[in-house]
């Protein structure tokens, strides 16, 4: 699973594979909306002058970071805990 993939063993603690998780997803977010925005800003010119320039591209990466990408930290977090739980069981 998602889990395994990023080296999260069952013996770690929830806390432990928490703080993983966001530290992955932080990074992945970060590398994804910079080259993002780099390929925007250095491509030709658009012809709408508000969407070249740097603060434009920060705010509508802010926005696709709250609308898109939290909802799915949350949910990998959710399979995280849910995982947690079943592991723990008898």
């Amino acid at each position: 699973m998602i889990l395994a993939a990023v080296g999260l063993s069952s013996a770690m603690t929830y806390r432990k594979q928490t703080k993983i998780i966001l530290m992955v997803w932080s990074v992945a977010v970060t590398a994804f909306e910079g080259w993002r925005i780099w390929s925007v800003l250095s491509g030709p010119p658009s012809g709408d002058l508000y969407a070249n320039h740097l603060d434009f591209q920060l705010f509508a990466s802010g926005f696709l970071v709250l609308t898109r990408w939290l909802p799915l930290l949350g949910v990998l977090l959710l399979l995280s805990a849910i995982r947690d739980r079943i592991a723990s069981k008898p």
